[in-house]
């Protein structure tokens, strides 16, 4: 037994041995087979399953029979700043060979290059024998992990490598002058596996539930299911009365996984909402490494039946699927700044840059650091790093820090992902804008950023998002593969090394011209204007445009539809030729001052006039600190003009906004999701019963819906706070001087989570008054209206006429529940445009 653990000691201590000089190869082959083993190394969980020891005695009776309180110790990463550790229970009066049952050890390495010890990361284990006063050592050893984060990354789901693991001791004092030795002291048996953590959307299907609690001892209760992560809680909809068996009718509820929350447990709670304070029914854990390890998205959805707990006690059980979409990496390296709008009255101004991604819903923000009194030029060179899911925009703005006072926004631009998915790396100049107080946009320098992108191998990006194209990894480059050079000079427009940077300075060249971002190539931009040309003229009219706008559900008066055209149109022939389109296409601010002057051809250069224009306005700011007077007319005007729409349409958007704003606030506060809505419908019902007999017959009643502040109160159970009653005065109908609730409950459905056959038996619901099983022209305009966020009825006239001309086909004036589904599938931004972000 002696000789067989001797032998089992010294070959694990050759093992580890041979993998130490394995990844020490520095002084050899080097870098390239560290870079090789360390390529797979990346947060996530260390596993031991320890089952048993084996020939573990106390160092003073070696061979003879003796009791042990057994336990072990792990840690990674010893001496470093930060090691990991953990143990295992102990195992009381055990002898020689302590069984540990498969009991599981768990290390969660959040940032596992910080546990390198000259290059390698290992795993070092004690076996111990817990004594009264001070424990003792039985035993050692040490094992290397590398070859665990490989098998890991590919396989999430594997068993693990089961493994005898050597132990030794060195027996205490010297002999012969000289420390002694390390001795054979036994082995453990053990199954090691690594499970990497991968950030993503976690989309949790919640289907039914059964044999629940009952919280409400005279009625039925109204559960919901809510999802908590650390931070986040994403509820879903109130089932009302569901008693203890509800339908949540396979509503979809999302949670973020970071690298910063993997490792705790994702909790599922289920209440019964109550008028005061909601009643818990019970709860249940989930780990998240087991789903994050899922196959991506819909091939690797799984469904369960989680039993949950309150008190201890079984609460029911709830059935659940998952689908989780693993996230990519996008490294955005924010580079410098150049020709900023200075903020500053006096000095030099100190800029950052912050990029925002994930809109409303899961919104990350990430900023430079502060370039001190650097001015208009700033220089940042600083990598923001984002897991990337659904999202495919950044919204980059770079801002002005002051300490006494809040920061000033220079200027914004948005960057479209999609190049970056498809082709892996994108460096680009991005002009920045900044609306003035007066309405005009004008132009407020431009930011230099180099993107890299790369995603697990055969996932799309960006993902969830069916009406958009997506890319996998087929066109990708890395950027220090072989097209890089050439694809960075086709998307920049520099010259040199493709790079538009001055190979003196490093910094990006000044002279070098604005990209299009290449987002639009030339066969695109033909199979686009074909699309848009209805009568096949090689002209495009406004009433093409306006046309195909209402099909997409715009917003859109003739007289925004004039200024489209009156922008490219170069000619003034009140057409879009080709070229003038192709113009329109590649150039990538056509909003600019510089795209005006292009268009018309003046007579100085483009960037010329847009600096001279900026410092203008710089100079103006200046004198006094006060903001620079209106836009003169006469000479300039055209440029001053640049981005300007008629004050009516320029007030529309902005109540359009502030209402969206307003109801997406309300619904947020309220949690507001569409049994809520109908629950407000029927509490006015209850109140104000409707006579039978339709619309004639209220008439003759004087029945309406028309709602008082106190009443829209009352129907939501919602506090009379001052936020409350600015979402009741933007909803006033000036002719009638109270809300139409039907109107705003329409509006609010938009922030309530519902999908598009929701809320079309929502219309139906609200404004089949009859119950005949069909709405008329009026009613649909009221629909119409509210959806949009109009502010009167003329704003959504053409938009009535063009879905009574598509749904109506027998003539009739009225619209039927399957016309109106199937115009609903047709053409979904045109009845109910994404008014929510996210």
């Amino acid at each position: 037994g002696g000789s067989q653990g001797a032998a089992s000691a010294a070959a694990g201590g050759a093992a580890a041995a041979a993998g130490a000089e394995e990844l020490a190869l520095a002084g050899t082959e080097g870098l390239e087979a560290i870079a090789a083993a360390f390529q797979f190394v990346q947060a996530g969980r260390f596993t031991v399953t320890l089952s048993h020891g084996d020939e573990i005695y106390k160092p003073d009776k070696r061979g003879q029979s003796s009791k042990i309180d057994a336990y072990v110790k792990f840690e990674v990463g010893r001496g470093s700043a930060r090691p990991v550790r953990a143990k295992s229970s102990t195992i009381k009066n055990t002898g020689s060979t302590p069984s540990w049952a498969d009991e599981e050890v768990q290390l969660d390495l959040m940032d596992p290059l910080s546990l390198v010890q000259e290059g390698n990361v290992v795993l070092n284990y004690e076996v111990w024998d817990r004594n009264m006063f001070a424990d003792t050592k039985l035993g050692e050893g040490s094992v290397s992990v590398l070859r665990f984060f490989a098998a890991g990354a590919k396989d999430p789901r594997g068993e693990g490598m089961r493994h005898w693991l050597p132990l030794t001791l060195t027996p205490s004092g010297r002999r012969g002058g000289q420390a002694q030795r390390p001795q054979p002291a036994g082995k453990l048996l053990a199954t090691l596996r690594f499970q990497p953590a991968r950030p993503g959307l976690l989309v949790v299907t919640t289907f039914s539930a059964q044999n629940l609690r009952n919280m409400d001892m005279f009625s039925q209760q109204d559960p919901y299911v809510a999802l908590e992560l650390e931070d986040q809680v994403a509820r879903g909809s109130t089932v009302p009365r569901g008693g203890t068996e509800p339908n949540f009718r396979e509503e979809e509820l999302e949670i973020r996984v970071t690298r910063q929350n993997w490792s705790k447990p994702l909790r599922v709670a289920l209440y019964d909402e109550d008028p005061g304070r909601d009643d818990f029914i019970g709860d249940c854990l989930l780990g998240l490494l087991a789903l994050t390890s899922l196959a991506p998205g819909g091939e690797g959805a799984v469904e369960n039946t989680m039993q949950l707990q309150a008190g201890g006690k079984a609460a029911g059980q709830i059935h659940l699927g998952f689908r989780f979409y693993p996230a990519g990496e996008l490294r955005l390296e924010v580079t410098e700044g150049r020709r900023l709008a200075s903020r500053e009255t006096v000095g030099q101004m100190d800029p950052y840059v912050t990029i925002t991604l994930g809109g409303s819903r899961h919104p990350v923000t990430l900023r430079t650091k502060t370039d001190s009194r650097a001015g208009s030029d700033p220089v940042w060179n600083e990598v923001l790093t984002f897991d990337v899911v659904s999202e495919h925009e950044a919204r980059i703005e770079v801002w002005d820090y002051d300490v006494f006072s809040a920061d000033d926004v220079v200027g914004g631009a948005t960057m479209s992902l999609l190049p970056v998915f498809k082709a892996g790396v994108r460096d680009h100049w991005f002009r920045l804008a900044l609306r003035s107080q007066w309405g005009r946009v004008e132009a407020a320098g431009e930011v230099y950023i180099k993107a890299d992108f790369t995603g697990p191998p055969g996932v799309r990006f960006p993902q969830r998002q069916p009406d958009m194209d997506s890319f996998d990894e087929s066109e990708r480059v890395a950027r220090s593969g072989e097209r890089v050079k050439d694809l960075v000079a086709k998307t920049s427009g520099g010259a040199g090394d493709g790079t538009g940077r001055d190979p003196t300075t490093g910094r990006a060249s000044t002279d070098a011209p604005p990209s299009s971002g290449g987002e639009f190539d030339d066969q695109e931009v033909v199979d686009a204007f074909a699309f848009l040309d209805l009568d096949g003229n090689q002209h495009l009219s406004a009433a093409e445009l306006r046309h195909v706008l209402v099909c997409m559900g715009e917003l859109i008066t003739d007289e925004e539809i004039d200024e489209m055209v009156r922008m490219v149109d170069a000619d003034g022939d009140g057409q879009i030729s080709f070229d003038e389109f192709r113009t329109l296409a590649m150039h990538p601010d056509p909003a600019s001052a510089e795209f005006d002057l292009l268009v018309r051809g003046g007579d100085k250069e483009p960037a010329d006039v847009a600096t001279r224009a900026i410092e203008d306005r710089t100079a103006a700011s200046g004198a006094g600190g006060r903001a620079p007077p209106p836009p003169p007319s006469g000479p300039g005007a055209a440029l001053a003009a640049v981005g300007n729409r008629s004050d009516d349409v320029a007030r529309e958007k902005l109540a359009r906004e502030k209402r969206k704003n307003y109801l997406q606030r309300f619904a947020s506060d309220q949690r507001l999701r569409v049994a809520d809505l109908q629950r407000a419908w029927e509490k006015l019902l209850a109140d104000r019963p409707m006579p039978a007999g339709g619309a004639a017959a209220m008439a003759a009643a004087g029945w309406s819906d028309l709602v008082s502040f106190q009443d829209m109160c009352d129907v939501f159970a919602a506090e009379p706070t001052g936020e409350a009653r600015q979402l009741y005065n933007v909803f006033v109908d000036p002719d009638l001087g109270r809300v139409p609730l039907r109107r705003l409950l329409l509006a609010l459905c938009s922030f309530a989570g519902a999908d598009r056959s929701t809320r079309v038996n929502l219309c139906f619901y609200l404004f089949d008054d009859d119950k005949s099983g069909t709405i008329d022209e009026d009613e649909l305009r009221e629909i119409l209206r509210a959806n949009h966020l109009a502010s009167d009825a003329s704003q959504i006239e053409s938009k009535a006429r063009h879905v009574l001309a598509q749904a109506d086909k027998d003539g009739d004036g009225q619209i039927d529940m399957d016309e109106f589904v199937v115009l609903a599938s047709k053409m979904p931004n045109l009845l109910f445009p994404q008014l929510a972000d996210g």
